[in-house]
């Protein structure tokens, strides 16, 4: 005899751990023969047979918690479907985010990138651009922050691409939607911390403090400056016994968060004063 096997719903995408009722539908079938279904190929396949459905023409099974892809056949008899194909998919994921800070230009630093980071320390006003790259193609996505704010990720594959001002302390999720229609629901909180700009640490190393000299003896004046985030510039300010000032610029401007110079100077009876510029 000839039957016609029907399977519903053949090949299919399953999310992750989902199950899957699989139904088959076979006309013309004699009693006693009951229909099954063969999950993989060869020496690794399995059958097993189907549950009476609705209908006596009707068979089911349910595959629980489904973790990896698989094709299947359903056979009745000498009889057999087409192979059909169930393909796993998983919820879309963030595998890097690279950080690139835009300083405001008061604070005195140079842009630079943080690559495979997620948390934000940055003081405010600045800019932080995000890339995003995910392990799929990215159908739609978003930045949401802790007090509801959404900013639209925009690129295509799977990078994309959004910023953020810094204004205050919060966290961040990356919100991503993937072709399959999945969403990663926000995975991990990123946190953003403000850093505050803190009045610079000036040093005079030498002398170490007050100094008696001759006439036309050359002192050697070293100064040191720390900063959290860079120093401008370092200024000596050399006031005589007649009461004028003089301004001795020390070292250039320097990215990072040091700067120390030396002065020399022949100044008799003077009073020292150091500025720093941020």
């Amino acid at each position: 005899s000839h039957y016609a096997i029907t399977v519903t719903p053949g090949s299919i995408k399953v999310r992750e751990g989902k199950p899957l009722t699989i139904t088959a539908t076979v006309r013309g079938l004699d009693g006693g023969i009951t229909p099954r279904i063969t999950v993989g190929r060869g020496d690794g396949a399995r059958s097993s047979a189907m549950a009476p459905g609705a209908s006596a023409a009707e068979f089911t099974i349910t595959l629980n918690n489904i973790t990896t892809s698989f094709p299947y056949v359903v056979s009745a008899g000498a009889a057999r479907s087409a192979e059909y194909a169930v393909d796993v998919i998983r919820p879309i994921r963030v595998t890097r985010i690279d950080i690139t800070y835009d300083y405001a230009p008061g604070v005195g630093l140079a842009s630079h990138t943080e690559q495979d980071g997620g948390d934000i320390f940055a003081p405010a006003g600045t800019t932080v651009r995000l890339s995003v790259t995910a392990d799929k193609t990215v159908a739609k996505g978003s930045l949401t922050l802790d007090d509801g704010q959404a900013i639209a990720l925009t690129g295509q594959g799977q990078v994309v691409d959004g910023a953020i001002t810094v204004a205050k302390d919060g966290a961040y999720r990356v919100v991503l939607d993937d072709v399959d229609g999945l969403s990663n629901d926000g995975g991990t909180e990123y946190f953003i911390r403000t850093l505050n700009d803190r009045p610079p640490d000036v040093r005079i190393l030498r002398p170490a403090g007050d100094k008696r000299v001759s006439p036309l003896e050359e002192v050697v004046i070293e100064a040191r400056a720390d900063d959290d985030y860079g120093v401008k510039a370092l200024e000596l300010v050399v006031k005589s016994a007649g009461g004028t000032e003089k301004v001795v610029r020390l070292g250039g401007a320097s990215p990072g968060a040091i700067a120390r110079s030396e002065e020399h100077t022949s100044e008799l009876q003077s009073h020292l004063n150091l500025v720093c510029r941020l």
